[in-house]
């Protein structure tokens, strides 16, 4: 099911619960012991800026190419990073070993993870005889390796130190360079 059909409330809820999911998972596994993570991208934004805007994107096809009309940031994904100083992580390994070691909260379908968001439906009555009262989202979770940002956030917190009652988030500012950075890097790769 869609997370478009939730709405700000209960998508900031499913992204929360994906993104808390992801960390205790990570905590689990003794092999990051020491790893820093912080919460970037969308959600990042979101919770900095508000949950009041909503995720959509307007564009034109002109001349055969699309031209977005408005911009947007897309929020309906959690980007985790982690790193570790002294020795690199393979992301790669944290996400195969995310779905086999907890099947039951992640898959992955493709290329992105996701994690299985269950959130209870709004009874009616003839949804009692249909349904249990409960719907499945995913909720898509990017593992971002240290390697990617300019310089890694100070906002960070090591995998054993975290508060779930308060998320390590980057500011918008620093996701500002970041995103810059990465246009930049983008930019010189092909040429232009």
């Amino acid at each position: 099911m869609s997370l478009s059909q939730l709405s700000n409330d209960a998508l900031n809820a499913a992204l929360r619960a994906a993104a808390r999911a992801a960390i205790q998972s990570l905590q689990a596994m003794t092999e990051l012991q020491g790893a820093k993570v912080a919460i970037v991208g969308g959600m990042a934004v979101r919770h900095y800026i508000g949950d009041n805007r909503r995720t959509l994107v307007s564009a034109l096809t002109l001349k055969n190419r699309l031209v977005l009309v408005r911009r947007c940031i897309l929020v309906q994904d959690v980007d985790v990073l982690i790193f570790r100083l002294n020795k690199p992580i393979d992301t790669q390994w944290v996400r195969k070993e995310l779905v086999s070691r907890f099947p039951k909260s992640f898959r992955v379908c493709g290329q992105p993870l996701f994690f299985r968001y269950k959130r209870k439906a709004k009874r009616t009555a003839k949804r009692k005889a249909k349904r249990n009262g409960k719907r499945t989202h995913l909720v898509q979770v990017d593992i971002i390796p240290g390697h990617l940002p300019p310089y890694l956030p100070v906002e960070a917190s090591t995998l054993e130190d975290i508060n779930f009652k308060h998320l390590p988030f980057v500011p918008p500012l620093d996701q500002l360079a970041q995103l810059k950075h990465a246009f930049l890097s983008q930019k010189a790769k092909t040429g232009r």
